[in-house]
């Protein structure tokens, strides 16, 4: 766990005692699977906690703890309107893509120690040695929070993965329409390196679906005129994705489309089933041409942004070699779609994931 985050989590609760720390060093570190049970207990057991937690205003929906995940707080009036079942999901599709870690675990008590002989903890070093002596003894069980802390701070909350968290007003839209109409579609456009691939393969594990990609539908070569790249928008293959996908799900049911891969100037055929949700991810997916079908299927329109300090960050980190042509060719693309449809104005939901934590 990153020092700078676990202090700032300990100035939060100064009534907190050392096993309190452990704990949530233990969170940070191997996530919820040791919680975890059947789908059906894990969502009763949230309603039965819901059942004696008062609901609080001022409760935000989830505090970060490091390491990628959160504490889900459940006295919070936007995770109550969450089925509790959903919230069950998260915790199983939390603890699939964190199965726990035991060396963070260590550099995380290592830095809790080191915070507390530096005076920069709510109670003594010599309590925490204590404390971590006889958890190390112990085998480094699961501990539960100490009296002083319950009473003090009524903590109701379930460790997820943070990115799970940020879904959350996503999430919620989408349990709407499943319960007014039985369909849901949600269509993720954004920065390139926002996290758009990322957070459509988390709905697409949670909803059970495989999201589609505008990666897809490049255009190609043959159709690169001059006049249609200097329309913003024009560089993907917005009449074939319309008829092919569009088309497929407006008509309900499987559907066939084509792949196109612009390394081999190729198409391959592509067969999709879609359920309850489906998910469509990419730049240039909320083009104005596509309006007409979005509005009939009652689309989710999410905008995934990123400062351009971490985008280029991020994009050297993931695409070295094709670093150069991003920031010089494909980013101002981006740019000019985004501003002469106002994409990001017109979404319904904009979300920021955060910058990856560094130790």
């Amino acid at each position: 766990m990153n020092a700078d985050l676990l202090e700032s989590l300990l100035r939060q609760t100064p009534l907190m005692e050392p096993v309190d720390a452990v704990k949530l060093v233990f969170q940070s570190a191997m996530g919820c699977g040791h919680a975890l049970g059947e789908r059906a207990a894990c969502a009763q057991a949230v309603r039965r906690e819901w059942e004696t937690t008062p609901e609080d205003a001022g409760m935000p929906a989830f505090t970060p703890i490091g390491g990628g995940l959160c504490r889900l707080n459940l006295a919070s009036p936007a995770v109550r309107r969450l089925p509790a079942e959903r919230v069950a999901d998260w915790m199983r599709l939390t603890a699939r893509h964190k199965p726990g870690d035991r060396q963070a675990l260590e550099s995380g008590l290592e830095a809790l120690r080191r915070l507390a002989r530096e005076g920069r903890t709510p109670f003594g070093a010599g309590a925490l040695d204590e404390c971590l002596d006889a958890y190390r003894r112990a085998g480094r069980p699961v501990v539960s929070h100490s009296e002083a802390y319950r009473r003090a701070y009524a903590p109701a909350y379930r460790v997820i993965l943070e990115n799970l968290a940020l879904l959350m007003p996503v999430v919620l839209a989408v349990e709407e329409r499943l319960a007014r109409t039985g369909r849901a579609l949600v269509v993720l456009d954004g920065d390139c390196g926002a996290g758009k691939t990322t957070l459509a393969g988390l709905l697409g594990e949670l909803y059970d679906t495989a999201p589609l990609s505008m990666d897809d539908f490049f255009l190609p070569p043959a159709l690169r005129t001059p006049q249609r790249l200097a329309t913003p928008g024009g560089n993907i293959d917005a009449e074939r994705f319309a008829q092919e996908v569009l088309g497929g799900l407006l008509k309900g049911g499987a559907f066939a489309y084509r792949r196109y891969d612009c390394h081999r100037d190729a198409f391959s055929p592509r067969h999709h089933a879609p359920g309850a949700v489906s998910v469509i991810e990419g730049s240039y997916s909320h083009h104005p041409r596509f309006a007409g079908a979005y509005e009939a299927m009652e689309a989710v329109r999410v905008f995934v942004s990123v400062d351009e300090p971490l985008q280029r960050k991020r994009i050297a980190r993931r695409n070295p070699a094709l670093a150069f042509r991003f920031q010089n060719e494909w980013i101002p693309l981006e740019k000019t779609y985004f501003q002469a449809y106002d994409i990001a104005g017109k979404a319904d939901i904009v979300l920021s994931l955060p910058e990856e934590e560094t130790p």
